[in-house]
């Protein structure tokens, strides 16, 4: 029995070929003998593809992976500038004529005439609610106004928005404080693409995207703490197609963005 079931004498076959060697008797154990050793023997040699055949599969790899490509690199590029209007904030540089400034109590920020403050007030309190949900337990008061501006030009429908102000700081630090703020978001639809605190500066930076059909939203703020309170400079729902096509758009902000400085 042994040697019967032994790898020398074994031969496996699927179920159809299998019943027509046993009731065809021109299959002699020699015939299938031989059958065995030149399968094997062509199972052993390399396996050969026509340089034609390679290239159609690198050429067809290409095709379906290069708007996956094409989207990455894409996105790379949003996040980057993004990135730029962020890093610009607090920096204070003197900015041109013909601008608008709010002065708070430690904190000033100007903006182009093509801007305008004409925009139903939210607080704090909405504002909270608005982009992490009634239901947060995101919980902390808003001692000094925020300033909040938009566009007076409309770019693919919507009117470019950017915010200003302060709280008070949460009881946690500033990197436990920017994991809770991520994982509101992210319960809320939110994919974090980039977050990250300076510890030897006490700012942070979150940028997050969300899909919309064809349309990918960003939400960015850029966090600091000033004399024991948490100051934040947020451009909510930015478009890739504005970042895209609309670069006057993008350097309306980051001048916005430069002119976010602390008063002392």
């Amino acid at each position: 029995m042994g040697k019967r079931l032994s790898y020398d004498n074994l031969l496996i076959l699927c179920g159809n070929h299998h019943e027509l060697v046993d009731s065809d008797k021109s299959f002699t154990v020699s015939k299938l003998r031989k059958m065995k050793k030149d399968h094997e023997a062509k199972c052993k040699k390399p396996l050969e593809i026509p340089d034609n055949l390679l290239e159609k599969i690198i050429k067809s790899a290409d095709r379906q992976y290069e708007p996956l490509f094409d989207e990455i690199t894409t996105m790379k590029n949003d996040v980057k500038a993004i990135r730029d209007i962020l890093s610009s904030a607090y920096l204070g540089k003197k900015q041109k004529k013909n601008v608008q400034t709010f002065t708070g109590k430690d904190f000033t920020i100007s903006w182009p005439d093509s801007w305008t403050t004409n925009v139903p007030y939210i607080s704090h309190k909405e504002l909270v609610d608005k982009y992490f949900g009634k239901n947060t337990s995101l919980k902390f008061s808003n001692p000094v106004p925020v300033i909040q501006i938009r566009s007076k030009k409309k770019y693919f429908g919507i009117y470019p928005a950017a915010a200003a102000g302060v709280t008070i700081l949460p009881e946690i630090s500033l990197a436990d404080f920017i994991e809770f703020v991520k994982d509101e978001l992210k319960k809320i639809g939110y994919e974090i693409l980039e977050s990250y605190v300076d510890k030897m500066t006490d700012s942070a930076i979150i940028i997050t995207s969300k899909k919309h059909y064809k349309t990918t939203s960003y939400f960015s703020q850029r966090l600091q703490i000033h004399k024991n309170h948490l100051y934040g400079f947020i451009i909510s729902s930015l478009t890739d197609e504005q970042i895209k096509k609309a670069p006057n758009l993008v350097k309306e902000l980051k001048q916005i963005a430069q002119s976010f400085a602390f008063t002392d």
